[in-house]
């Protein structure tokens, strides 16, 4: 029994994820971001293709950022269209929403308009983004 058992074992073993690990950091007018409770950074990677989902980041309190693919760290290796937007948020009243200021260009915040299209490629991957104040 102990034999049929080992192939199968071997098998779950050897499945890993295809997910390559990427970081960087994010600044705003040459300065890290320094992600906190009022100030938030987000980095985006959108599949070029328009197929698989979306991968996302958030900035820390020094400006760095991982991607992760829902809960799993890493994107497939490919091309991406990337968004970054660092936004001010004000917090108000209890029951009222907070509200938000676009601390960047908000261009910056569409993979559309943003005009960074990078490559992923096995192994680690490091992308640093300068992005200035609208």
């Amino acid at each position: 029994m102990a034999l049929l058992l080992l192939p199968s074992a071997l098998l779950l073993a050897g499945c890993g994820s295809d997910l390559e690990p990427v970081t960087g950091v994010v600044t705003l007018d040459g300065q890290p971001v320094q992600g906190s409770s009022t100030l938030h950074g987000t980095v985006m990677f959108y599949p070029e293709s328009g197929r698989g989902a979306p991968a996302t980041g958030m900035v820390d309190a020094n400006g760095r950022y991982s991607i992760a693919t829902g809960a799993n760290g890493g994107v497939l290796p490919g091309r991406y269209r990337v968004a970054v937007d660092v936004a001010e948020i004000t917090p108000r009243p209890r029951g009222e929403m907070p509200q938000v200021r676009h601390a960047s260009d908000p261009r910056l915040a569409n993979p559309t308009t943003s005009g960074w299209l990078i490559e992923v490629g096995s192994g680690s991957n490091h992308f640093d983004f300068a992005v200035d104040s609208k």
